[in-house]
């Protein structure tokens, strides 16, 4: 489940990089520096691109909310100690 939300983080980025440059828009890093786009303008690809940063993004969100759920149901219904798992090492129970 975690290397699916971190596989699908990143596609989500990468996806939303490729969108900004297939509309042949430099991106922007923090105001201070940008960065050219390598392609020309393609308008077809650009639809492609975003819908599939729109299909990760939506899949991200889902994943975290099943996620979420899932951790919230091992602490109030199986009460299996997991979220006390997850704490820092001074508040968990070693």
């Amino acid at each position: 489940m975690h290397l699916a939300l971190y596989l699908l983080l990143g596609a989500v980025i990468i996806a939303g990089v490729m969108t900004e440059f297939s509309g042949e828009k430099a991106l922007p890093l923090f105001g201070l520096y940008e960065i050219a786009s390598p392609w020309v303008k393609d308008r077809d690809f650009r639809h492609f691109i975003k819908e599939l940063h729109e299909l990760f993004a939506n899949s991200l969100m889902a994943l975290i909310l099943i996620h979420s759920v899932a951790a919230l149901a091992h602490h109030y219904i199986l009460r299996d100690n997991t979220l006390k798992g997850m704490l820092p090492g001074i508040l968990s129970k070693g």
